[in-house]
This record gives C-alpha cells, sequence and structure tokens, in this order.
C-alpha cells in the first residue's frame, strides 16, 4: 500500500493498538528521523522495520485524537 504525507487513514480494528484511530500520515519530525536514521531510515513518511515476523512497513501518522 503507498501512503503521502496529508493522506487521512484509519487504523484497522483488528491491529493491536489504535484500533479504528483516524490520522493523517505525515513526515516524521526531524528529531525522530535523526534518532532512527542509522538502523531504520525514514524515507519521507515511510520506514521498513524487522520484526518477527518479517519485515514490516510503518507509516507515521498525526492521530486526530490522543492514544494511549
Amino acid at each position: 500500500m503507498s501512503f503521502s504525507p496529508g493522506d487521512r487513514v484509519r487504523v484497522s480494528t483488528s491491529h493491536w493498538w489504535a484500533k479504528g484511530a483516524l490520522a493523517t500520515v505525515d513526515i516524521p519530525p526531524e528529531s525522530v528521523r535523526e534518532l532512527v536514521e542509522e538502523e531504520y531510515p525514514y524515507w519521507g513518511c515511510r520506514r521498513i522495520v524487522p520484526t518477527v515476523h518479517g519485515p514490516a512497513e510503518e507509516v507515521w501518522v498525526v492521530f486526530d485524537e490522543p492514544q494511549d
């Protein structure tokens, strides 16, 4: 799936966290990009990270409401 900054998204209700939350895809802040740039850098709004199930795509979003 391809996402771009400004896209409106809803977190899947089957996801383990923030189920059904609404958000907007965005570029992570510079401070975040600096923290992760050596291991798993962002390319725009997305990055690939390893998981126990294989590589997974992460997309930076800004939630409409705070999530616990």
